[in-house]
């Protein structure tokens, strides 16, 4: 959604290298990104200059997509297992955050 929303782009498959073994997502709306390396596959209008993607904040957590996640959450009314990480990554980091402050 951010990819959208930034770039009027749509993501509609994903490939990931996980150790020496490639897995692809169709429509990857489900997918919580990690630490692997990605390889996306668009629609859009032209040839997208991958390097204005490589730099993008993608994270859905990060201020400057807060507006976009804060829109898309009161539409979501799953329970995904999307979420249910999501919330407990954000809840882990503020926790390392407040521990490094004491």
């Amino acid at each position: 959604m951010i990819l959208y929303y930034k770039l009027n782009m749509t993501l509609i498959g994903l490939e990931i290298k996980v150790g020496n073994q490639l897995k692809v997502f169709v429509n990857p709306a489900e997918y919580v990104f990690t630490d692997n390396d990605h390889w996306g596959y668009v629609i859009y209008h032209s040839k997208p200059n991958y390097l204005t993607i490589n730099e993008m904040d993608l994270a859905n957590n990060s201020a400057e997509n807060f507006y976009i996640m804060h829109y898309l959450k009161p539409r979501e009314f799953t329970n995904s297992k999307k979420e249910f990480l999501q919330k407990h990554r954000t809840l882990a980091s503020l926790y390392e955050e407040n521990q490094k402050k004491h």
